[in-house]
């Protein structure tokens, strides 16, 4: 009988001491207190549900009711001091209870969603959102409506410590009750504003009127301190305007003012009226005052702009927004070339784009040099019809410009990448043989009408056009009407083009020097217009490549002894690159990568 009892009593401790108490979340919602057994079950169809591991507790679309004279919704800080409300949905907090939310103990706490969250109790007097201890409480980036009947929206007389409204939009009707009212809270609203009403900071306040008593419906907006000030931009010789206007919510201009800096960095006021100076830095001042008296509470409070531009925001005793102009030198000459659509001037040419990678000189020969050193130029722009450098690449109308081009450099723009008037030379460097890519509507295109040269020698250039030349002219409708030749020399200099109206053409004549091919298309040749291949087509929509072929190590010395002839079942072609159907006894010709004499 005892090993019996024993048995028993062992199995019953065994139960006893492997249960194991439920885990209180510290909230209640409609009088139920909420733990880690029951908080999936009594969720079940309900307008909410909780995230142990996120402590969130979220609500969504429906109604939650409270009873007999409760709250809907209790959180006990003691309990679980940093619970956060997530409102996802259309959820609406009702029934026969002294507070819709209330708070216990000293915690920190936040309301926060997309959603929208409906207080409306229907017991007489009730409050909407109350607080029975020292509570932290944060209401960001949500919207609710308060209804309530004689009681109060919002309560925070006694139990909160701080409330942070951020961004938010908090409507209050109270009837013969009181929107919100205050003592010894401290209240920050951050992004929003009241309307209806301002909220007194003083140790018994909150949302009053303008003769200082409790105000019964009043709502709090969103935006205060997003906004955009628009101030005359400084013009160099125009004249200052202490004026702005102002496109935000609950906040006025209280001052506008420019100030110069001196030497010594010492700023002085100017007075309206006064001149903007060229070379000179000035700041322009712009003190924001909102609807409740207060200026910006502090540099996290506002998102603000001047024409659009970000602008600084003092943290200090006066507030203010500021933002600095600084005038440059005034140009007073302008070069005929235009970078990205940027006219190239006495100001800029040491740093024409602001990125350290375009330069423009006067060599010590007195030539005119536009260096490209790893590159990027863009202009989306729409090219115009004044030959200037609107929605091209580089436009050039200086007789004899060098684009030198240093490391990897790319060109895209809507009209030509490069288009030029006068001659123009796109080389590499002694050292650095470079890579240019250029894309356009042409991808480098001469002035037809204009009689110009453009030499390209010792640099890997790519010439796009989307819908023109690769490298040429403007398609005449009439033969002999083009006035560019195109010269390409120096053995590592490769050139390749492709355009939609012809890949390389449109030209006067081509001229390939130091052993410099066609490679692609096979059997392509210069027929004294345009590129064609093998067949006699006009070589459009695909890449004509032309480059040396190392290969070619022979010297004319080498030909004279008869050691390369010439194959009469090969295309033979002049160091033109112009196919020659018959040759002229003792001149030089290239065939199938080699130079032979005939």
């Amino acid at each position: 009988m005892m090993k019996r009892y024993l048995t028993m009593l062992i199995a019953l401790m065994a139960i006893v001491m492997g249960a194991k108490a439920a885990t209180d979340y510290g909230f209640k919602i409609g009088g139920a207190a909420i733990n880690s057994d029951n908080y999936e079950s009594v969720s079940q169809g309900q307008a909410w549900y909780y995230v142990p591991a996120e402590n969130v507790l979220y609500l969504t679309d429906g109604i939650i009711y409270g009873f007999n004279h409760g709250k809907v919704i209790e959180i006990n800080s003691d309990k679980n001091p940093s619970l956060k409300i997530c409102v996802q949905g259309d959820c609406t907090l009702k029934g026969i209870v002294n507070q819709a939310v209330n708070f216990i103990g000293e915690g920190h706490h936040e309301i926060y969603g997309s959603g929208i969250l409906r207080i409306n109790p229907d017991k007489t007097g009730a409050k909407g959102i109350n607080s029975e201890g020292n509570t932290y409480l944060t209401i960001k980036d949500v919207t609710i409506d308060i209804r309530v009947w004689s009681g109060f929206a919002i309560d925070s007389r006694s139990g909160f410590k701080e409330i942070t409204i951020d961004n938010s939009e908090i409507s209050m009707q109270t009837g013969d009750g009181y929107a919100w009212i205050n003592q010894n809270t401290t209240v920050k609203l951050r992004r929003c504003y009241v309307e209806g009403g301002k909220f007194d900071y003083s140790s018994r306040g909150g949302i009053v009127n303008d003769d200082g008593t409790w105000t019964h419906d009043s709502t709090i907006k969103r935006s205060l301190w997003d906004f955009n000030l628009t101030v005359n931009e400084p013009v160099a010789g125009g004249t200052v305007s202490n004026s702005c206007q102002f496109n935000g919510t609950g906040c006025e201009v209280e001052e506008v003012k420019w100030n110069k800096l001196l030497e010594g960095g010492y700023f002085t006021t100017e007075n309206e009226g006064s001149v903007f100076q060229m070379g000179s830095t000035y700041e322009v001042i712009i003190r924001i005052l909102a609807n409740d008296g207060e200026r910006i509470a502090s540099r996290d409070d506002c998102v603000a702009t001047i024409n659009g531009k970000p602008a600084e925001i003092y943290n200090s005793s006066d507030k203010f927004i500021v933002m600095h102009y600084t005038f440059p030198q005034l140009a007073d000459t302008y070069y005929d070339v235009w970078v990205g659509g940027k006219q190239v001037n006495n100001i800029n040419k040491s740093d024409v784009l602001g990125d350290g990678k375009v330069s423009f000189i006067k060599n010590i020969f007195g030539k005119y040099v536009l260096i490209l050193e790893n590159a990027t130029i863009t202009n989306t722009g729409n090219p115009d019809y004044e030959f200037t450098g609107y929605g091209r690449g580089i436009y050039t109308k200086i007789q004899g410009l060098n684009i030198r081009v240093k490391g990897n450099n790319t060109i895209e723009s809507k009209g030509e990448g490069i288009y030029f008037n006068d001659n123009l030379e796109i080389s590499g460097t002694t050292n650095d043989q470079g890579k240019l890519s250029v894309k356009g509507s042409f991808g480098i295109r001469p002035e037809r009408a204009k009689v110009t040269t453009l030499s390209i020698s010792n640099v890997d250039l790519t010439a796009e056009g989307t819908s023109g030349a690769g490298i040429g002219a403007q398609t005449s409708l009439s033969s002999n009407s083009y006035n560019c030749t195109l010269n390409v020399s120096a053995a590592k200099t490769v050139v390749k083009a492709k355009g939609t109206s012809v890949s390389l053409g449109n030209l006067k004549s081509l001229v390939l020097e130091d052993g410099l091919q066609f490679v692609q298309p096979n059997g392509a040749y210069f027929d004294g217009e345009d590129v064609r291949d093998g067949n006699g087509t006009r070589v459009v929509n695909q890449w004509v490549i032309i480059r040396g072929n190392t290969s070619i190590t022979t010297g004319l010395e080498a030909m004279d002894n008869g050691e390369l002839t010439i194959d009469s079942s090969l295309p033979l072609y002049n160091l033109q690159g112009q196919r020659v159907s018959y040759p002229v006894k003792g001149q030089i010709y290239i065939q199938n990568g080699r130079k032979v004499k005939f």
